[in-house]
């Protein structure tokens, strides 16, 4: 039954889409009717602590209102006593509504509402998302209570075991099982796998690795366990719950307690975030697809070295802006309604060296991957050499987090290679230079590009944020000051939530800051391999310090594009497939120069200074309503105009 029913599953409510307008026109508007006042906020009335029978009841009530909805083929006789259970919970619910507190009114409300928009996909994966929810509130909720670190330890591992293995089930279980079946099939033993029609539940990675800082956190003792209908909106939240960005507990949870005024809301910002990010989205990735991506990589044999290599460029062009285009439109939405998001991307394609193309894109996983994984292994404190390894060991699991076949792995394992080697030649012992003073820096160098890794350096404090550009097309950036700044108004002081998020991130970074003294063997004189390659580096002509970061960039690009290679093809033997093509030296039949302007244009917008398009934001800001929303209409129809017929899913709804 669920191979069937998700199968027939439709995410037609999910944006950008008219139903979800529609979703959204209702949630946003009830939802600041439902917030209590400033003035009538009650920090710490008791009522709005432990209502922990709000969300079963709600669950049961919206059960017994969608229940006819779902197929269900057991007994009738075990349905209607479902339903009646059901509907009698939801009596209770709605008597007892009346009697919640403001800020709880507002929670049980975004839950459901939240619950809904999941529940369109496939009314299983709410159980799911319920399930997982309950579950790590009660095992954090144990921890924190713990004070034997051993059974602490215990209980995190518990819980860690259940999320990953939760995950595992629904990702994992048939991957695993084929390629077991692969390598024992020659001995004569065979494993039948199971049916891969089986697609896993739409951003359960996402809503995964939220629970799991909620649940490491806790155990690090950097926050406290929040009550249950808290962490319920915090996991189940619409706008980042289907495809990020990944916002840490941290993060979240004290916006739950701060009091929000729908008054000082940066509408203006937030349109802007949703325009841009549906024209990336609905204009440009669907373009781009339907032109030149899905074309090569459906039949490589049918195309020449110059359209394919249009389609791996379409396609790094098409999986930004439909990646960084859905948070644009996430965080816009999360404005509206009151919450800050952190910066999810931030001009990737301008990096560099591949270090610094990690703390550009994806951030938010960036962070994550550091925080709970690269420094649990180890990091940088055991030596360089142990440093690689640990780099190498998280994009190898990147990767695979990102789907269950092999091209993930191999994506993985291509970028913390060559982010592993990429710090190896950069640590090599140098020569003082005879330059400026110090602290003036060399001109050649990147600002923002020191001593680290992708999944190592903090890339900023998230929670901290100024008006900025993503590519030319703003997002938001790390600001230099500690407060939340408007492109239209004057910085307020920090608030409560902003800082605990500094003061966890902070944290984070100061247990990697000291890393090992190297060895004797690591501070002599280069020998053996490096050597050969410092001579034959030696050897090249000199590179004016002006182009060295232009060259670094060209690298870097086409490493990232050598790796999306196979993070789009579907088998390793279709990804060399591609690869092959680009030695059939030809023009083909895709190229066009509608293609040509578009993917130069998009690589061009990353390079825009911020300050150009901030003015551009902060004057669209200061229009008069009515004035933003005609410019609005205009530009949706612009958008429309040029949209292809459809929507085609976004590209992480997958992860």
């Amino acid at each position: 039954m669920w191979a069937a029913h998700t199968l027939r599953a439709s995410p037609d409510v999910l944006f950008p889409t008219i139903r979800f307008a529609m979703f959204f026109a209702v949630v946003m508007p009830a939802s600041w009717v439902l917030m209590p006042l400033v003035s009538e906020w009650r920090r710490d009335d008791p009522r709005e602590r432990d209502e922990t029978w709000v969300v079963p009841a709600a669950l049961l009530a919206l059960a017994a209102v969608l229940g006819p909805l779902a197929p269900w083929d057991g007994p009738t006789a075990v349905s209607w006593l479902g339903w009646i259970a059901a509907l009698g919970a939801g009596y209770l619910a709605v008597t007892r509504w009346v009697d919640l507190a403001g800020l709880v009114r507002w929670q049980v409300f975004i839950l459901v509402a939240s619950y809904v928009f999941y529940g369109n996909y496939d009314w299983h994966f709410v159980v799911l998302l319920a399930t997982s929810t309950v579950i790590n509130q009660v095992v954090t909720v144990r921890l924190h209570r713990t004070e034997p670190e051993t059974t602490r330890r215990t209980l995190l591992v518990i819980g860690v075991l259940l999320n990953l293995g939760l995950l595992a089930w629904f990702k994992y279980k048939g991957f695993f099982t084929e390629s077991a079946s692969s390598i024992l099939a020659p001995l004569g033993i065979d494993i039948s796998p199971p049916a891969r029609s089986i697609i896993p539940p739409v951003g359960i990675s996402f809503f995964t690795f939220q629970a799991l800082s909620y649940l490491i956190d806790t155990y690090r003792r950097k926050i406290r366990p929040a009550p249950l209908l808290d962490f319920a909106v915090y996991l189940s939240f619409f706008p980042h719950l289907v495809a990020g960005p990944i916002v840490r507990a941290a993060e979240f949870l004290p916006q739950l307690r701060e009091p929000r005024d729908s008054r000082r809301v940066d509408t203006g910002l937030a349109f802007w975030l949703i325009a841009v990010g549906m024209f990336k989205k609905v204009v440009v990735s669907s373009y781009l697809a339907d032109a030149i991506v899905d074309p090569v990589f459906r039949i490589p044999s049918q195309h020449q070295s110059v359209d394919t290599l249009l389609g791996i460029y379409g396609y790094a062009i098409q999986i930004y802006c439909d990646f960084s285009g859905y948070t644009d439109m996430a965080i816009g939405l999360a404005l509206l309604l009151g919450f800050r998001f952190p910066q999810n991307f931030d001009a990737p394609y301008t990096a560099v060296t591949l270090q610094e193309f990690w703390r550009r894109w994806h951030m938010t996983l960036s962070r994550w991957l550091r925080d709970y994984l690269y420094i649990p292994l180890g990091g940088n404190q055991r030596g360089r050499r142990w440093a690689y390894v640990n780099l190498f060991l998280t994009m190898l699991i990147g990767g695979l987090w990102h789907g269950a076949a092999w091209t993930f792995v191999v994506w993985g394992a291509l970028h913390g290679g060559y982010l592993a080697a990429e710090r190896w030649w950069t640590s090599r012992p140098r020569p003082e230079p005879a330059g400026p003073a110090p602290g003036a820096g060399d001109p050649g160098d990147v600002p923002g590009t020191g001593e680290g890794t992708g999944a190592e350096v903090d890339g900023g404090d998230p929670a901290l944020v100024a008006a900025s550009t993503d590519g030319g097309l703003t997002v938001r950036r790390p600001g230099p000051e500690p407060a939340l700044t408007s492109s239209t108004g004057p910085s307020t002081p920090v608030p409560a939530w902003a800082a605990s998020a500094r003061a966890a991130l902070e944290h984070a970074a100061d247990e990697q800051s000291t890393e090992a003294q190297p060895t004797d063997e690591e501070v002599a004189a280069p020998a053996g391999f490096r050597a050969s390659l410092e001579r034959l580096v030696a050897a090249l002509p000199p590179i004016p310090a002006a182009a060295r970061p232009w060259l670094g960039r060209l690298l870097t690009f086409h490493v990232v594009c050598l790796g999306w290679v196979f993070f789009r093809a579907p088998t390793l033997s279709e990804a060399f497939d591609v690869l092959g093509r680009l030695f059939a030296f030809g023009t083909g039949s895709g190229v066009n120069l509608v293609v040509v302007a578009t993917i130069a244009t998009f690589i061009a917008t990353q390079f825009v200074p911020m300050d150009s398009v901030g003015r551009v934001q902060a004057r669209f800001s200061r229009l008069q309503p009515w004035q933003q929303g005609v410019a609005l209409a205009l530009f949706l129809m612009f958008t429309s105009a040029l949209s292809p017929t459809g929507v085609a899913p976004f590209i992480y709804f997958a992860f």
